[in-house]
C-alpha cells in the first residue's frame, strides 16, 4: 500500500485560496492602478507638450513613439495575465518552494535524530 502524501491536502487548500486571493487582489487594485497610470500619461504628454511648444522643436516622431510605448503599456497591465505571471506566480513559487525546504529539513531533521 502506498504512503498517503500527509501534506497534499494542506497545499491545495492552501493554493486554492492562493488563487482566491489573487483573483480578488486584482479586483480591488486594478481601478486605482489604472487610474494613476492614466494620470501619469495624462501629466507626462502635458509635459511633452509644453516642452514642444516653450522649445519650438515640434519632433512628431518622438510624440508617436511615446504614445505607443504608452499604449502598450496600458494594454500589458489591464490583462490578468500579467498580473497573475508578473506578481502572483512568482509569490506562489517563492512561497511553495520555501515550503518545500521548510518540510524537507524538517524531514530530515526527524530522521536523522538530531
Amino acid at each position: 500500500m502506498a504512503a498517503a502524501c500527509l501534506t497534499c491536502e494542506i497545499f491545495t487548500l492552501f493554493d486554492a485560496a492562493q488563487v482566491s486571493y489573487g483573483e480578488r487582489a486584482y479586483t480591488a487594485l486594478w481601478p486605482s492602478v489604472k487610474n494613476a497610470f492614466d494620470v501619469f500619461v495624462g501629466v507626462s504628454l502635458c509635459f511633452y507638450f509644453l516642452r514642444m511648444i516653450a522649445t519650438g522643436n515640434a519632433a512628431f516622431s518622438e510624440g508617436v513613439f511615446q504614445f505607443l510605448i504608452y499604449a502598450f503599456c496600458a494594454q500589458t497591465i489591464s490583462s490578468t495575465a500579467f498580473f497573475n505571471d508578473w506578481i502572483v506566480d512568482p509569490v506562489r513559487t517563492f512561497m511553495f518552494n520555501g515550503a518545500q525546504v521548510l518540510m524537507t529539513q524538517a524531514s530530515v531533521a526527524g530522521f536523522s535524530g538530531t
